[in-house]
């Protein structure tokens, strides 16, 4: 199985860590050979599978790499703008778009504790192994947030909340 990693922004910082934490490839899909990329590190066979929160420019860079049958999980709008979806290359590819927004869990208590419950049994089992970049304080949110804003992270941003 491959896996991949896209980083555009400060993507000589961000190579190692990526392979550290498991990523075959690492792509800056900020130059203009993703497709061609794409197709050379999986022998010509192409994506089975895309994990995509950046939506819209993205989306279109591997619509024309995606195997027949293949999954794309959109989950965020890092672009700021809503994928324009293109049905016939889906059609045609036999793919299944699955879009997902957590806001649609948050407000199920139940939902909310099964997320909780199963990310912190798989952190202790050490499958999921976050990095942490930086905490702060609950009074430290607006920091927080500019240091976000910063596209320098590498790693999770904590929020410390009072007890």
């Amino acid at each position: 199985m491959w896996r991949f990693c896209n980083c555009c922004h400060k993507i000589r910082k961000k190579i190692d860590f990526l392979k550290q934490y498991g990523a075959d490839e690492v792509i800056d899909t900020s130059k203009n050979n993703f497709s061609k990329k794409i197709l050379n590190i999986t022998n010509n066979t192409g994506l089975r599978a895309v994990y995509d929160p950046i939506g819209n420019p993205f989306y279109k860079q591997y619509l024309d790499v995606l195997q027949t049958g293949s999954i794309i999980f959109h989950f965020g709008l890092l672009s700021g703008e809503s994928i324009k979806v293109d049905l016939s290359k889906h059609v045609r590819k036999d793919s299944y778009l699955l879009p997902y927004s957590m806001f649609n869990y948050v407000n199920n208590e139940s939902s909310v504790t099964r997320g909780v419950n199963y990310i912190t049994t798989k952190i202790n089992e050490g499958i999921f192994r976050p990095k942490i970049d930086k905490v702060f304080s609950f009074e430290e949110t607006i920091a927080a947030y500019n240091y976000m804003m910063e596209y320098d992270v590498i790693g999770k941003i904590v929020v410390q909340l009072n007890k």
